[in-house]
Protein backbone atom coordinates (compact mmCIF):
# COMPACT_ATOMS: atom_id res chain seq x y z
CA UNK A 1 0.00 0.00 0.00
CA UNK A 2 1.32 3.52 -1.25
CA UNK A 3 0.98 6.38 1.54
CA UNK A 4 2.30 9.88 0.89
CA UNK A 5 2.94 12.75 3.15
CA UNK A 6 2.07 16.05 3.59
CA UNK A 7 4.45 18.53 5.51
CA UNK A 8 3.21 21.72 6.94
CA UNK A 9 3.80 24.05 9.82
CA UNK A 10 1.31 25.39 12.40
CA UNK A 11 3.11 28.96 13.57
CA UNK A 12 6.16 27.34 13.65
CA UNK A 13 5.71 23.82 14.75
CA UNK A 14 6.27 21.06 12.09
CA UNK A 15 3.59 18.25 11.31
CA UNK A 16 3.29 15.80 8.73
CA UNK A 17 0.41 13.94 7.73
CA UNK A 18 0.23 10.43 5.95
CA UNK A 19 -2.55 8.75 4.14
CA UNK A 20 -3.42 6.81 0.86
CA UNK A 21 -4.60 9.66 -0.72
CA UNK A 22 -4.70 13.09 0.95
CA UNK A 23 -5.72 15.04 -1.94
CA UNK A 24 -8.95 13.49 -1.87
CA UNK A 25 -9.40 13.97 1.97
CA UNK A 26 -8.13 17.58 1.55
CA UNK A 27 -11.09 17.94 -1.00
CA UNK A 28 -13.59 16.26 0.97
CA UNK A 29 -13.10 18.14 3.84
CA UNK A 30 -13.44 21.53 1.64
CA UNK A 31 -17.26 20.45 1.15
CA UNK A 32 -17.73 19.82 4.92
CA UNK A 33 -17.10 23.75 5.49
CA UNK A 34 -20.24 25.94 5.86
CA UNK A 35 -19.78 29.56 5.45
CA UNK A 36 -23.29 30.32 5.45
CA UNK A 37 -24.02 29.28 9.04
CA UNK A 38 -22.77 32.62 10.50
CA UNK A 39 -25.35 34.26 8.23
CA UNK A 40 -28.11 31.81 9.41
CA UNK A 41 -27.14 32.98 13.00
CA UNK A 42 -27.05 36.64 11.90
CA UNK A 43 -30.47 36.56 10.54
CA UNK A 44 -32.34 34.60 13.50
CA UNK A 45 -31.51 36.49 16.61
CA UNK A 46 -31.48 39.81 14.38
CA UNK A 47 -34.88 39.38 13.90
CA UNK A 48 -35.31 38.88 17.97
CA UNK A 49 -33.24 42.14 19.28
CA UNK A 50 -36.95 44.14 19.33
CA UNK A 51 -38.59 41.34 21.09
CA UNK A 52 -38.92 40.08 24.56
CA UNK A 53 -35.58 37.55 24.57
CA UNK A 54 -33.91 40.40 22.68
CA UNK A 55 -30.81 40.16 25.27
CA UNK A 56 -30.62 36.69 24.80
CA UNK A 57 -30.05 37.43 20.84
CA UNK A 58 -27.94 39.68 21.38
CA UNK A 59 -25.96 37.30 23.54
CA UNK A 60 -25.99 34.81 21.04
CA UNK A 61 -25.03 37.32 18.34
CA UNK A 62 -21.75 37.82 20.50
CA UNK A 63 -20.96 34.79 20.85
CA UNK A 64 -21.84 33.83 17.27
CA UNK A 65 -19.41 36.67 15.91
CA UNK A 66 -16.39 35.69 18.11
CA UNK A 67 -16.42 31.92 16.85
CA UNK A 68 -16.90 33.21 13.52
CA UNK A 69 -13.74 35.34 14.19
CA UNK A 70 -11.62 32.25 14.97
CA UNK A 71 -13.45 30.23 11.98
CA UNK A 72 -12.41 32.87 9.73
CA UNK A 73 -8.66 33.27 10.93
CA UNK A 74 -7.77 29.36 11.65
CA UNK A 75 -9.62 29.08 8.18
CA UNK A 76 -6.83 31.67 6.52
CA UNK A 77 -4.02 30.41 7.94
CA UNK A 78 -4.62 27.11 7.34
CA UNK A 79 -5.11 27.86 3.57
CA UNK A 80 -2.03 29.94 3.58
CA UNK A 81 0.02 27.03 5.89
CA UNK A 82 -1.29 23.81 4.52
CA UNK A 83 -3.52 24.64 1.62
CA UNK A 84 -2.87 20.71 0.98
CA UNK A 85 -3.96 19.57 3.96
CA UNK A 86 -6.79 22.22 5.82
CA UNK A 87 -8.36 19.51 8.30
CA UNK A 88 -4.77 18.54 9.29
CA UNK A 89 -3.43 22.36 10.14
CA UNK A 90 -7.24 23.19 11.99
CA UNK A 91 -7.06 20.32 13.80
CA UNK A 92 -3.41 20.91 14.95
CA UNK A 93 -3.94 24.37 15.42
CA UNK A 94 -4.03 26.08 19.27
CA UNK A 95 -5.58 29.33 20.40
CA UNK A 96 -1.83 30.56 20.91
CA UNK A 97 -0.67 29.87 17.17
CA UNK A 98 -3.67 31.37 16.23
CA UNK A 99 -3.31 34.78 17.92
CA UNK A 100 0.82 34.29 17.26
CA UNK A 101 0.30 34.21 13.63
CA UNK A 102 -2.84 37.56 13.61
CA UNK A 103 -0.24 39.24 15.20
CA UNK A 104 2.60 38.83 13.09
CA UNK A 105 0.29 40.17 9.97
CA UNK A 106 1.57 43.98 9.81
CA UNK A 107 4.80 43.26 12.10
CA UNK A 108 6.57 40.42 11.29
CA UNK A 109 7.44 37.27 8.46
CA UNK A 110 5.40 34.27 8.86
CA UNK A 111 6.17 31.02 6.46
CA UNK A 112 3.30 30.41 4.32
CA UNK A 113 3.05 27.88 1.18
CA UNK A 114 1.15 30.52 -0.82
CA UNK A 115 3.58 33.12 -2.26
CA UNK A 116 2.62 36.50 -0.96
CA UNK A 117 4.63 40.15 -1.52
CA UNK A 118 4.58 40.24 2.56
CA UNK A 119 3.80 39.86 5.76
CA UNK A 120 1.28 42.46 5.63
CA UNK A 121 -2.91 42.46 5.13
CA UNK A 122 -2.44 43.81 1.60
CA UNK A 123 0.03 41.22 0.89
CA UNK A 124 -2.58 38.54 2.08
CA UNK A 125 -5.67 39.89 0.85
CA UNK A 126 -3.76 40.43 -2.51
CA UNK A 127 -2.46 36.26 -1.87
CA UNK A 128 -6.15 35.02 -1.97
CA UNK A 129 -7.40 37.38 -4.67
CA UNK A 130 -4.55 36.97 -7.09
CA UNK A 131 -6.30 33.35 -8.01
CA UNK A 132 -9.33 35.83 -9.57
CA UNK A 133 -9.56 37.57 -12.58
CA UNK A 134 -11.69 40.70 -11.95
CA UNK A 135 -13.19 42.52 -15.13
CA UNK A 136 -13.10 46.43 -13.49
CA UNK A 137 -9.85 46.53 -12.17
CA UNK A 138 -10.44 49.89 -10.64
CA UNK A 139 -13.62 48.15 -8.62
CA UNK A 140 -10.51 45.37 -7.97
CA UNK A 141 -8.73 47.73 -6.20
CA UNK A 142 -11.34 49.23 -4.19
CA UNK A 143 -12.90 46.13 -3.25
CA UNK A 144 -9.21 44.83 -1.70
CA UNK A 145 -8.93 48.31 0.01
CA UNK A 146 -12.04 47.44 1.83
CA UNK A 147 -11.51 43.56 2.30
CA UNK A 148 -8.05 45.03 4.01
CA UNK A 149 -9.94 47.40 6.28
CA UNK A 150 -12.04 44.97 7.18
CA UNK A 151 -10.13 41.83 7.68
CA UNK A 152 -8.08 44.09 9.96
CA UNK A 153 -10.66 45.47 12.00
CA UNK A 154 -11.46 41.78 12.52
CA UNK A 155 -7.90 41.10 13.36
CA UNK A 156 -8.33 43.94 16.61
CA UNK A 157 -11.86 42.37 17.66
CA UNK A 158 -9.52 38.99 17.76
CA UNK A 159 -6.72 39.82 19.77
CA UNK A 160 -8.52 42.09 22.07
CA UNK A 161 -8.05 40.20 25.21
CA UNK A 162 -11.16 41.86 27.13
CA UNK A 163 -13.84 40.46 24.00
CA UNK A 164 -12.06 37.13 24.47
CA UNK A 165 -12.59 37.14 28.30
CA UNK A 166 -16.43 38.22 27.75
CA UNK A 167 -16.69 35.52 25.01
CA UNK A 168 -15.41 32.53 27.48
CA UNK A 169 -17.76 33.87 30.11
CA UNK A 170 -20.54 32.94 27.20
CA UNK A 171 -19.75 30.05 25.90
CA UNK A 172 -18.82 28.20 29.21
CA UNK A 173 -21.94 27.77 30.67
CA UNK A 174 -23.34 31.74 29.86
CA UNK A 175 -21.72 32.86 33.44
CA UNK A 176 -21.83 36.58 32.34
CA UNK A 177 -24.91 38.88 32.54
CA UNK A 178 -26.84 40.59 29.53
CA UNK A 179 -27.02 44.00 29.20
CA UNK A 180 -25.00 46.82 28.69
CA UNK A 181 -23.98 49.68 30.76
CA UNK A 182 -24.35 53.85 30.80
CA UNK A 183 -21.76 56.19 31.99
CA UNK A 184 -22.95 59.25 33.96
CA UNK A 185 -21.03 61.79 35.75
CA UNK A 186 -21.87 64.26 38.27
CA UNK A 187 -20.81 66.71 41.30
CA UNK A 188 -21.65 65.00 44.15
CA UNK A 189 -23.95 67.62 46.55
CA UNK A 190 -21.68 69.38 49.68
CA UNK A 191 -23.29 66.04 52.03
CA UNK A 192 -21.92 63.40 49.72
CA UNK A 193 -25.47 62.73 47.94
CA UNK A 194 -25.60 62.61 44.34
CA UNK A 195 -26.96 65.20 42.15
CA UNK A 196 -29.76 65.65 40.30
CA UNK A 197 -30.92 63.95 37.89
CA UNK A 198 -30.63 66.86 35.62
CA UNK A 199 -26.95 67.87 36.64
CA UNK A 200 -25.16 64.87 35.28
CA UNK A 201 -22.76 64.72 31.71
CA UNK A 202 -23.80 61.69 29.76
CA UNK A 203 -20.65 59.95 28.36
CA UNK A 204 -22.96 57.36 26.48
CA UNK A 205 -22.93 53.52 26.33
CA UNK A 206 -25.55 50.79 25.46
CA UNK A 207 -28.67 48.63 26.24
CA UNK A 208 -26.96 45.85 24.86
CA UNK A 209 -23.32 44.13 26.46
CA UNK A 210 -22.79 41.81 29.09
CA UNK A 211 -21.18 42.27 32.39
CA UNK A 212 -18.52 39.47 33.73
CA UNK A 213 -15.55 38.77 35.83
CA UNK A 214 -12.16 38.39 35.06
CA UNK A 215 -8.82 37.45 36.95
CA UNK A 216 -6.53 40.58 36.80
CA UNK A 217 -2.68 39.52 38.35
CA UNK A 218 -1.15 40.91 41.17
CA UNK A 219 2.27 40.53 40.10
CA UNK A 220 4.05 37.47 42.24
CA UNK A 221 2.97 33.81 40.80
CA UNK A 222 -0.14 32.67 41.29
CA UNK A 223 -1.69 35.60 42.83
CA UNK A 224 -4.94 37.10 41.35
CA UNK A 225 -7.76 39.22 42.19
CA UNK A 226 -11.16 39.30 40.54
CA UNK A 227 -12.36 42.57 38.80
CA UNK A 228 -15.90 42.96 37.51
CA UNK A 229 -16.01 44.29 33.37
CA UNK A 230 -19.02 45.54 31.96
CA UNK A 231 -18.05 45.58 27.52
CA UNK A 232 -20.91 47.09 25.50
CA UNK A 233 -21.63 46.15 21.44
CA UNK A 234 -24.29 47.11 19.37
CA UNK A 235 -25.67 43.81 18.14
CA UNK A 236 -26.91 44.75 14.77
CA UNK A 237 -23.43 45.09 13.98
CA UNK A 238 -22.37 42.17 14.88
CA UNK A 239 -25.21 41.06 12.61
CA UNK A 240 -23.68 42.73 9.72
CA UNK A 241 -20.21 41.70 10.26
CA UNK A 242 -21.41 38.17 10.70
CA UNK A 243 -22.26 38.25 7.07
CA UNK A 244 -19.10 39.50 6.24
CA UNK A 245 -17.56 36.66 8.16
CA UNK A 246 -19.53 34.52 6.15
CA UNK A 247 -18.83 35.89 2.39
CA UNK A 248 -14.66 36.37 3.89
CA UNK A 249 -15.15 32.62 4.56
CA UNK A 250 -16.88 31.79 1.50
CA UNK A 251 -14.80 33.64 -0.92
CA UNK A 252 -11.34 31.79 1.44
CA UNK A 253 -13.28 28.24 0.50
CA UNK A 254 -13.60 29.34 -3.27
CA UNK A 255 -9.46 29.98 -3.07
CA UNK A 256 -8.49 26.63 -1.44
CA UNK A 257 -11.08 24.88 -4.28
CA UNK A 258 -8.89 26.57 -6.84
CA UNK A 259 -5.50 25.96 -5.55
CA UNK A 260 -6.58 22.41 -4.96
CA UNK A 261 -7.88 21.92 -8.15
CA UNK A 262 -11.49 20.62 -6.82
CA UNK A 263 -14.41 21.62 -8.55
CA UNK A 264 -16.27 23.70 -7.37
CA UNK A 265 -20.25 24.61 -7.73
CA UNK A 266 -23.01 27.52 -8.06
CA UNK A 267 -22.09 28.65 -4.45
CA UNK A 268 -18.44 29.31 -4.99
CA UNK A 269 -18.42 32.64 -6.31
CA UNK A 270 -15.70 34.50 -5.75
CA UNK A 271 -17.00 38.25 -4.53
CA UNK A 272 -18.41 40.99 -1.84
CA UNK A 273 -21.28 42.73 -0.88
CA UNK A 274 -21.87 46.73 -1.56
CA UNK A 275 -20.20 49.20 -0.39
CA UNK A 276 -22.90 50.21 2.32
CA UNK A 277 -22.57 46.34 3.80
CA UNK A 278 -19.01 47.20 4.38
CA UNK A 279 -19.63 50.53 6.40
CA UNK A 280 -22.47 49.39 8.65
CA UNK A 281 -20.77 46.36 9.19
CA UNK A 282 -17.36 48.84 10.29
CA UNK A 283 -19.38 51.46 11.49
CA UNK A 284 -18.21 51.80 15.02
CA UNK A 285 -19.84 51.86 18.69
CA UNK A 286 -20.06 55.33 20.43
CA UNK A 287 -19.62 56.39 23.94
CA UNK A 288 -18.98 54.36 26.98
CA UNK A 289 -17.46 50.89 25.22
CA UNK A 290 -15.87 48.77 28.27
CA UNK A 291 -15.26 49.52 32.24
CA UNK A 292 -13.68 48.35 35.04
CA UNK A 293 -15.46 49.02 37.99
CA UNK A 294 -13.87 49.91 40.99
CA UNK A 295 -12.25 46.83 43.57
CA UNK A 296 -10.37 46.57 46.23
CA UNK A 297 -6.33 48.22 45.48
CA UNK A 298 -3.96 44.91 46.44
CA UNK A 299 -0.50 46.03 46.20
CA UNK A 300 1.88 43.59 45.82
CA UNK A 301 3.30 43.73 49.06
CA UNK A 302 0.19 42.92 50.69
CA UNK A 303 0.51 39.33 49.26
CA UNK A 304 1.61 36.91 51.12
CA UNK A 305 4.09 34.89 49.45
CA UNK A 306 1.96 31.29 48.28
CA UNK A 307 3.64 28.66 46.99
CA UNK A 308 2.57 25.82 44.14
CA UNK A 309 3.05 23.47 47.50
CA UNK A 310 0.71 26.02 50.21
CA UNK A 311 -2.16 26.02 47.43
CA UNK A 312 -1.57 22.09 46.98
CA UNK A 313 -1.65 21.48 50.41
CA UNK A 314 -5.33 22.42 51.14
CA UNK A 315 -6.42 20.03 49.04
CA UNK A 316 -6.48 16.46 50.40
CA UNK A 317 -4.74 13.31 48.82
CA UNK A 318 -6.19 12.62 44.93
CA UNK A 319 -8.64 9.70 45.24
CA UNK A 320 -7.43 6.67 43.46
CA UNK A 321 -9.29 4.10 41.00
CA UNK A 322 -8.44 1.61 43.31
CA UNK A 323 -10.00 3.08 46.57
CA UNK A 324 -12.73 3.93 44.33
CA UNK A 325 -13.40 0.82 43.37
CA UNK A 326 -12.89 -1.01 46.87
CA UNK A 327 -15.09 1.32 47.78
CA UNK A 328 -18.02 -0.02 46.12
Amino acid sequence: MDIDAVPFVVNETPCCVWGTDPRAVNAEFLGFIQPEFFSYVADIHAADLTGPRCQFASMALGAAYSQGLETLFATLFASLQAPNCVPGWLAKYRQEDLKALVTAIDHRPFRTKIPLSGSTWEAVVGGIHRQFVFADKEAEVAIQKQVVHLWRNFASDFLDPLRSDQYNAIKHGVRSQPGGVRLQVGKPLPDGGPPPAGEFTNFGGSEFGSCFFALESLGPKYQYKLTRVARNWCPETLAHRLHLVARSLRNILTFLKVVNRVATSDDDVFGWPEPVDFERALRPITGLVSIRFPSVTIAPEDVADVTKEDILATYGPPASSTTAAGAG
